[in-house]
């Protein structure tokens, strides 16, 4: 649902929701989340804040007001990252650790609708959400292969030799 306008701040008239569907035939239950890819354009970084919820309602700030007058963002959030916070302003496209872990996430369902919400906390500036993406590892389920090997059926299987 992108690219989607960051309206002039203050109030609720200054958010942006975003959202993604996890459908069931790729849900599991989470083991890690990252957030990839996250890109726009908004003069005056300190103005924002960034929040991601799980379809349970779970919710992390990614980035929470930083980088004062500085403009835009291409920044990804992995819990694993090098500890530090994001460059000023956050446009190197590096990965950093967001300011409430994503392992917040963990053990969840990720089926259903994720959702990032970004906030203008000030008025006089807006910009635009042009992208972001979710890395969601979820738990092993024991199965090798999604197709039904493992249970036996070997008849798409080829024995040529090279």
């Amino acid at each position: 649902d992108v690219p989607l306008a960051i309206p002039v701040g203050g109030g609720t008239s200054g958010s942006t929701v975003s959202t993604l569907a996890i459908d069931a035939v790729d849900a599991g239950t989470v083991a890690d989340v990252n957030v990839i890819d996250l890109v726009g354009t908004h003069t005056f970084m300190g103005d924002l804040d960034f929040n991601l919820d799980s379809p349970a309602a779970t919710s992390v700030r990614l980035l929470g007001q930083n980088c004062g007058s500085d403009d835009n963002f291409d920044v990804n959030f992995d819990d694993e990252a090098a500890p530090g916070d994001p460059p000023c302003p956050p446009t190197d496209g590096g990965t950093y650790q967001p300011v409430d872990p994503l392992s917040a996430f963990d053990g969840e369902d990720s089926e259903g609708t994720w959702t990032l919400t970004i906030n203008d906390n000030l008025g006089g500036d807006s910009g635009q959400l042009d992208g972001w993406s979710l890395e969601i590892c979820i738990e092993d389920t024991g199965r090798l292969f999604a197709d039904g090997f493992e249970s036996g059926d070997t008849t798409a299987w080829s024995n040529t030799a090279p």
